[in-house]
């Protein structure tokens, strides 16, 4: 199954993108759509129907994308599994299954409820609101960090030592370990640490001042 798989890897991987694009934009068009609809303060029976189609295409795009992505992973198991950019997309899907479930079974019944456009309404409905509108974010920023994360594809996500801050401790260690072969990371707002700001430097081992 494993060589059948790895044969027709190139099909799985355009039909996996193809579902990625599809969500993403069905996820973009529902967004906008939300707030053109919501500039009369509330949402009509039509237009919850319209953004209910889209979610439709959006469950059928997440669907195809774990399913593809799940033939990928049995194509190579030990490469995709041993790939944090690949468990990183794998997480994201997982966050927008749960948000699409939280949209889907607790706001999109009572959409037209929540933004009825009569005043601010009872603390049930401000708090469904709420949830609205975060779960929206939610949505947004997950789509775009999954399709952001399966366009770098020449990011190298792994290394064999990962090093916080960018001072002289930390260059030089980074130095020292990139030249023994070993794949290095750094964390730092910026390399040279707090000596970049300081004017002068006292009791450095043998020079009076610098």
């Amino acid at each position: 199954m494993q060589e059948v798989l790895l044969n027709y890897s190139l099909y799985i991987i355009v039909a996996h993108v193809l579902c990625v694009a599809i969500g993403l934009g069905g996820a973009t068009i529902t967004d906008v759509l939300f707030f053109k609809f919501l500039r009369d303060l509330k949402i009509s029976n039509f237009e919850s129907r319209v953004m209910n189609l889209l979610s439709a295409v959006i469950w059928t795009a997440l669907g195809g994308i774990v399913f593809t992505g799940l033939l990928i992973l049995l194509g190579n198991p030990e490469y995709y599994l041993a790939s944090s950019k690949f468990l990183a997309k794998m997480s994201i899907v997982g966050v927008l299954i749960v948000n699409g479930v939280v949209l889907n079974v607790f706001i999109s019944p009572k959409i037209t409820k929540i933004f009825s456009g009569k005043g601010q309404g009872s603390a049930e409905i401000k708090s469904f609101r709420k949830w609205a509108f975060a779960c929206g974010a939610v949505s947004m920023v997950s789509w775009y960090s999954a399709f952001l994360l399966g366009s770098l594809q020449g990011l190298n996500l792994t290394y064999d030592i990962l090093i916080l801050g960018g001072g002289p401790a930390g260059a030089s260690a980074a130095i020292y370990s990139a030249r023994k072969g070993i794949r290095t990371g750094i964390v730092s707002e910026r390399l040279g640490g707090q000596v970049m700001d300081t004017l002068g430097i006292e009791n450095f081992i043998s020079v009076k001042a610098t």
